[in-house]
């Protein structure tokens, strides 16, 4: 285990693709039947390659360590109980969902998929703090984190693991990302696709930006893309040719909203200033153009 080392968890299970939070384990586990229960008992699962892809990162079973929510300022002791060491759960072991409550709002009823994604965010990130004593921070975070942290650590280690656009409910934007790590693989066994397409409701966090910062940037461009010289790809109602404002250092990394962090680029070079292998190489020669 090394200081500041950070690993994901989610707050769901996983069956065919399908993301679901179970009635009675995990976040409901204070429902399940047998011993008695604090009815707010709950534990955060860890899959099973979690340990094998990190060895270390978590203490044996049983071994107690602070667990320090920064998004709540709530400090609690915790551990890593259950067969296979499965489950990060908090002593006192109601003190985990009061946590999450905090984000969530309370409910008087099975915690469900929705409720995770309505707040934002459906897993959680534990950073090292100390070896001594030894102390994590829980953060919580956005939507398919999770999943995005379990392909990027796969990918590196040449390791893509291959899935089936049908087997969930994905936006654009994450078709998009997981088609640039690799981990797409199409379903050849007809029909492809669905008369009927499943929706998920999402609430994310968006950033206020300046209206003046947009139009300037785009009259400075004069319609040409700041990052491959071509004309934007069709003209707007107004005549001009079309470009789309990119933050080179994003506004969800601390980028500022600013014109010396703004460019105007066309939709293909805005798709691979997200997405490319090359994306940190495209985000110099901006700065450099726009120095």
């Amino acid at each position: 285990m090394r200081v500041k080392e950070s690993i994901y968890l989610p707050l769901y299970s996983e069956k065919k693709g399908e993301k679901f939070v179970p009635a009675k384990s995990g976040l409901n586990n204070g429902r399940a039947s047998g011993r008695p229960r604090n009815p707010r008992e709950t534990y955060i699962p860890i899959p099973a390659w979690i340990h094998r892809a990190f060895p270390g990162f978590f203490p044996e079973s049983g071994v107690s360590f602070q667990l320090l929510t920064s998004d709540t300022t709530k400090r609690m002791k915790a551990k890593v109980c259950q067969d296979g060491r499965k489950a990060l759960m908090s002593n006192p072991n109601h003190e985990l969902l009061e946590a999450v409550f905090q984000k969530l709002g309370n409910k008087d009823r099975a915690l469900a998929i929705d409720d995770l994604y309505i707040a934002g965010f459906d897993s959680v990130k534990l950073t090292c703090l100390s070896l001594a004593p030894l102390t994590y921070r829980m953060e919580f975070a956005p939507v398919d984190s999770f999943d995005k942290f379990k392909y990027t650590y796969q990918s590196n280690k040449g390791t893509v693991v291959k899935i089936k656009p049908a087997s969930k409910i994905y936006s654009y934007s994450e078709l998009m990302y997981l088609t640039s790590q690799g981990a797409l693989s199409l379903n050849t066994t007809p029909p492809l696709g669905s008369d009927a397409p499943k929706s998920r409701l999402v609430a994310r966090r968006e950033f206020g930006r300046s209206v003046a910062v947009i139009a300037s940037t785009l009259n400075r461009a004069k319609g040409v893309c700041d990052l491959c010289g071509m004309i934007g790809p069709f003209r707007c109602a107004d005549g001009r040719p079309f470009l789309e404002v990119h933050h080179i250092v994003p506004l969800s990394d601390g980028g500022s909203d600013t014109l010396k962090n703004a460019a105007a680029v066309c939709p293909n070079c805005h798709r691979a200033c997200h997405l490319a292998l090359n994306k940190d190489e495209l985000a110099t020669s901006l700065r450099q153009k726009l120095t």
